[in-house]
């Protein structure tokens, strides 16, 4: 490796480091990756768009869990953006459920009243020069597309528009904005540039912490949306020469090279493409924006991807965990030291919205805790996960008290942690036992909640209520099993 590239990855861990958290405290610690799949619906075994996310931020953090109604607001009220910025709210805004990192401007995932799912990894990208009105946006982008948006293109148009008028105001982020109809990448420079490409149905999407979008084309509106000047920007700041005889890439010209570059980037942009795709792309080749899986692919086959170590391949300096624990001596793994959340959302055209939009959920690593369904249908987040309401909680997300982050018997989240501290004080055994029965468990809760489903939907159509009312309970229920099983890996 020479002097530069080892310049370069300093320089890149330093900045992912600076991007993915704001706050510190004495935990160390070189994972600084979020990671997201996106399965189009032609290539799911049940014909869902799948979106699955790990959340990975180094800091002091505590996850909580709202579902937030609808809600309305007066023709004069307004949204006052961090940096001075003014936004006039609308007359009415849709609900959902949040997963919230307190004092997290870029964390934080939503999962709309309309069944659109907002999600995002950090991408930093090569400009320097950024412009910005009014101070520009960041955290109430994701905010404002969940609360507004009724698809996942009008998702994107509406990043679009806010980033178009007050500028981005961070490196650069790629969001994942999807429905039960189709899934689109929307990708942030810092300033007011953007792009945007539709996940192709009959493929799959993987995303590290670079931009993915390679070649665009905004003639194509039904599959590109964007700043029409994205090129002649690219060119007049030397990122891209026509003259070089290749085509555009929107990654080549815009993402960051300490982050195209970055070991930790490349390892598990490949290693999740390899485990899901029917050929095998070498490590150093140019990996696609999307690939045909070598199967339809079901919400199973997503857990595998997000809860791995590199295990069997030539990245596993752990060798199975005989070596030690892989998320200290490997380099930046899928299952994340910092993974502080995770989900697979199943979004079925087939069913009613309420439980046609499931959402597979676990805190913490997901290699050490189990996925549990929860449906949109949910009325009610049971008490444990989260520390304030709603309403507080939107009021002081950006800047919460000190005492937010304390350890407390009463938060669900420091179960989780519990449990992974448990499994890392003798990894290899305490791992391969709870990896085992936790096996066990899911398959138990993937039996039952088939059958849930069955019997949920003939009540549906007779009596939604009802029906409503048994989602809502069965999701509570789910919650709280996912945190007894936390608990029960310490005992």
């Amino acid at each position: 490796m020479n002097i530069q590239r080892k310049k370069n990855i300093v320089i890149g861990t330093l900045f992912l480091w600076a991007f993915c958290s704001t706050n510190l405290w004495s935990q160390v610690s070189t994972d600084f990756n979020c990671f997201t799949i996106v399965v189009g619906k032609n290539v799911s075994l049940d014909g869902s768009i799948i979106v699955a996310h790990n959340e990975d931020d180094f800091g002091k953090q505590i996850v909580n869990l709202y579902k937030t109604p609808a809600r309305k607001f007066l023709k004069d009220e307004f949204i006052e953006l961090a940096n001075g910025g003014k936004i006039n709210q609308v007359g009415e805004t849709n609900g959902f459920i949040w997963i919230e990192l307190p004092g997290m401007k870029v964390a934080d995932s939503f999962i709309n009243d309309k069944g659109v799912v907002v999600a995002s990894n950090g991408c930093p990208s090569r400009e320097e020069n950024p412009d910005s009105t009014d101070g520009g946006i960041l955290y109430w982008l994701r905010r404002l597309v969940a609360e507004r948006a009724n698809s996942a293109k009008s998702a994107v148009k509406i990043a679009g528009s806010f980033i178009d008028k007050y500028g981005y105001v961070s490196s650069g982020r790629t969001y994942t904005f999807a429905d039960r109809n189709e899934a689109w990448i929307f990708s942030a420079v810092y300033g007011k540039h953007w792009i945007a490409k539709k996940v192709p149905d009959d493929e799959v999407v993987v995303i590290p912490n670079y931009y993915t979008i390679q070649e665009i084309n905004l003639s194509d509106t039904n599959n590109y949306l964007g700043s029409p000047d994205i090129i002649s920007h690219a060119i007049a700041n030397g990122w891209y020469s026509p003259e070089s005889g290749r085509k555009f890439s929107f990654a080549r010209a815009y993402t960051a090279l300490t982050s195209i570059n970055h070991p930790g980037n490349i390892d598990r942009i490949w290693r999740g493409i390899n485990l899901l795709s029917k050929k095998d792309y070498p490590i150093n080749s140019q990996l696609p924006f999307s690939f045909s899986p070598h199967k339809k692919l079901d919400v199973q086959d997503i857990m595998r991807v997000l809860r791995d170590h590199y295990e069997g391949s030539k990245l596993d300096k752990s060798d199975m965990y005989s070596k030690g624990n892989p998320h200290k001596v490997n380099n930046a793994t899928i299952c994340s030291g910092s993974t502080q959340y995770s989900f697979i959302a199943e979004l079925r055209m087939d069913k009613p919205l309420e439980i046609g939009t499931k959402v597979w959920l676990t805190f913490f690593r997901p290699a050490i805790n189990i996925y549990v369904p929860v449906y949109l249908g949910i009325d009610q987040i049971p008490n444990g996960f989260a520390i304030y309401d709603y309403e507080t909680a939107m009021k002081f997300h950006l800047d919460p008290p000190g005492s937010t982050f304390d350890t407390i018997d009463t938060h669900a989240y420091w179960d989780f942690v519990n449990s992974v501290k448990y499994v890392d004080s003798n990894f290899k055994s305490n791992f391969n036992e709870v990896k085992n029965y936790n096996s066990f468990l899911e398959n138990k809760i993937h039996r039952e909640n088939e059958i849930f489903e069955d019997r949920v939907l003939k009540i549906y159509f007779d009596n939604p209520k009802s029906a409503i009312e048994m989602i809502d309970k069965y999701s509570q229920e789910s919650l709280i099993k996912v945190r007894n099983r936390a608990i029960d890996i310490c005992n």
